[in-house]
């Protein structure tokens, strides 16, 4: 972009590799560096939109790694801060209009998700986590999980909400209960809470059920 052309002799001095925009990389350095966890799950539920140039104004913002990875910064942010109202102008600044209407309205069901059914309560007293019908706010849903444990600073909380986690878990259909777990286990990161949760008693289980052989994990 905005480049001259090489010419044949500088060019022979170059190894030129050919690169393509694949989602299960992106997810899998996505999980490692702390992107949002919005952003994680709607890249898994619309991975074409990882990087698309197709009807977009390429002199604006529009979808590529690059652009993702700032909106996680935006949303990060906004949960610091509490301007969720801004992200309405600023992510369609990084991703174009339309990406960012699909993502918008991804991140309400995420949120309607997680505050509506007030998922800390419900994991914290073990209540019964209502699993919606549809593909998108079921991975709203898991998003909304993972965002609570990773960000749950009180150990004694955190070993509580495990029971109620298990249950969800063993609840959701194989590929939604895999892609929870799998994504619980390398944001909470910490080796002590990991180990909290594949020693519950319904963690075997949960390998029986999508598995998993006995001492692997996802």
């Amino acid at each position: 972009a905005v480049s001259c052309a090489m010419s044949s002799a500088l060019a022979n001095r170059f190894l030129h590799l050919e690169v393509r925009p694949d989602a299960a990389s992106f997810l899998a350095w996505a999980a490692d560096n702390g992107v949002h966890q919005a952003v994680i799950n709607f890249i898994r539920y619309r991975p074409e939109l990882l990087f698309s140039t197709e009807g977009q104004n390429l002199q604006r913002g529009w979808p590529s790694p690059r652009s993702w990875e700032r909106v996680s910064t935006l949303l990060k942010i906004s949960d610091q801060y509490g301007h969720k109202a801004l992200l309405r102008h600023t992510v369609p600044g990084r991703v174009g209009e339309g990406a960012a209407v699909e993502f918008l309205a991804f991140y309400r069901n995420m949120y309607y998700v997680q505050h509506n059914q007030d998922m800390r309560t419900l994991l914290l007293q073990n209540l019964p986590v209502e699993l919606p019908a549809r593909p998108d706010q079921t991975y709203a849903l898991c998003g909304a999980i993972v965002y609570t444990l990773e960000t749950e600073r009180d150990a004694k909380a955190f070993q509580q909400m495990l029971p109620a986690f298990m249950t969800v878990a063993l609840a959701l259909p194989n590929d939604f209960s895999r892609m929870l777990m799998s994504d619980v286990l390398s944001h909470v990161k910490d080796k002590r809470r990991v180990q909290l949760i594949t020693s519950q008693a319904g963690y075997q289980q949960w390998q029986r059920k999508v598995g998993v052989s006995s001492g692997g994990q996802p």
